[in-house]
């Protein structure tokens, strides 16, 4: 019996004796490499929320200056779009008005009418502009002339979250919604405002996204660019036929921005991705941010003369090179977007930018040149030539109307206010005669006003 235990006692001892020599002998599993990218001369390896590695640049200058960027399929005016630009840098070519005071106030249809979209100036000097009515649901498209004279007025019904578009063959493009705000269309008018074509969409309009169905345009003039809620960007030619869609992961948020050179299309879904898809409707490529915060927290792309992209995201300030890098961003920031907020370049590469409570500029570099708060609901910035800003701001604390201030490139007011009480919720454009046409949404005495 003895030899019996004895026997198994071995058998036992030498098994796992065995079993540990082949433990120890076996290849262990290997480790999965820490990915690495290479970074292109003068960029370096830096952090960042996005789902990538990332390239920032070794320096970047505090100032830079701003060229205008040429574009043939544009009307050559002073204002032919949405943030004047398929940049959508906010920036005229132009000085403007000095003193902040009331040329003269063209009171718009009966009260309730808004104007939340950015005015547009045509060849002939003529102002087009959006308005819509939330108690009727009514959007209209208006032409009036710089001494404030209706020319023509057109009823689309529905909602009109768009800003027109002129091109260079001297055609307006807008979108407008159905009454059910469940069908977009997208307009092709003469400058006489009749309609020469509309095309159905299946977008969803969306009321705190004033612009967001602004179209844009290619730099030969032949392809119309607009995102949807229906989460595509759509490319559509001048006879109104789709050339192509690209479909994103999420509803798309913003109006879509285009590089200087009119090779790239940039748009923001609203999980947090940054897109940059080619002229053929292919992706180049995609940068996808944390959602520490609200999903669709976040404001259309600018892009400065360079090619750099700026917005902001998720609460965060950022620039994007045009090859995906990051150059810089500002954790320490957290701007919440509202309907009317957004950025702008100035001339020598300063970011505007309009959140909830605050207006900052930032420098080229990204570094803070100066900033307020306490303020809400306000416009995006419009630049003048010279750098000066114009704004529609709300005191936060006071809850007094929005009105028309004017700063320095400095930070200092130039001036404040119109006369009387009045609800400035558009962003305004500049005429080469230095006047700036801006909207008003007020309950009783809605205004398109002209400012000298």
């Amino acid at each position: 019996m003895n030899k019996i235990i004895h026997y198994k006692l071995f058998y036992l001892t030498t098994t796992i004796i065995v079993l540990s020599l082949l433990l120890i002998g076996c290849p262990k599993k290997p480790t999965e490499p820490t990915p690495t990218i290479e970074c292109p001369e003068g960029y370096h390896l830096c952090d960042s929320d996005a789902d990538t590695l990332t390239c920032c640049p070794d320096e970047i200058p505090v100032t830079m200056t701003q060229t205008h960027v040429n574009w043939p399929g544009l009307a050559n005016t002073p204002w032919p779009m949405f943030m004047h630009d398929p940049q959508h840098t906010g920036r005229s070519q132009y000085s403007g008005p000095a003193l902040g005071e009331v040329e003269w106030a063209f009171p718009l249809d009966p009260f309730l009418t808004e104007v939340f979209t950015n005015p547009v100036i045509d060849p002939n000097g003529n102002l087009i502009l959006s308005t819509r009515h939330d108690q009727r649901n009514e959007g209209k498209l208006f032409s009036i002339t710089p001494d404030g004279v209706i020319n023509w007025k057109i009823d689309f019904g529905g909602g009109m979250d768009s800003s027109p578009l002129i091109s260079s063959d001297n055609h307006i493009y807008v979108c407008h919604s159905d009454f059910g705000w469940n069908t977009t269309f997208l307009v092709k008018l003469d400058l006489a405002g009749n309609i020469i074509w509309k095309q159905e969409f299946d977008f969803i309009r969306r009321y705190k996204d004033a612009g967001n169905l602004s179209p844009n345009i290619s730099i030969d003039g032949k392809t119309i660019y607009i995102c949807g809620f229906d989460s595509t960007l759509t490319a559509v030619n001048s006879n109104g036929n789709i050339e192509w869609r690209f479909q994103a992961n999420s509803p798309t948020k913003g109006a879509p921005s285009i590089s200087p050179d009119g090779q790239s299309i940039y748009f923001i879904s609203r999980e947090n991705e940054l897109f940059s898809i080619d002229n053929s409707g292919n992706k180049n490529w995609s940068i996808k941010f944390s959602a520490t915060y609200e999903v669709g927290n976040s404001c259309y792309p600018v892009i400065d003369s360079d090619g750099n992209l700026y917005f902001y995201l998720n609460g965060v300030i950022r620039s994007i090179s045009p090859d995906g890098y990051i150059r810089w961003e500002d954790p320490n920031t957290f701007f919440y977007q509202e309907y009317l907020n957004g950025c702008s370049i100035g001339p020598n590469g300063g970011i505007y930018v309009t959140a909830d409570r605050y207006i900052s500029v930032y420098n080229y570099d990204g570094t803070l040149r100066w900033s307020r708060s306490n303020y809400r609901n306000q416009t995006k910035f419009t630049i003048d030539k010279d750098g000066n800003s114009y704004i529609g701001l709300r005191n936060y604390t006071t809850d007094d109307n929005i009105n028309l201030y004017s700063y320095t490139p400095s930070g200092q007011e130039r001036y404040s206010g119109i006369e009387g009480k009045f609800t400035i919720a558009s962003q305004g454009c500049i005429s080469s005669d230095n006047f700036l046409y801006i909207g008003s949404d007020d309950d009783i005495t809605a205004a398109f006003f002209k400012i000298r």
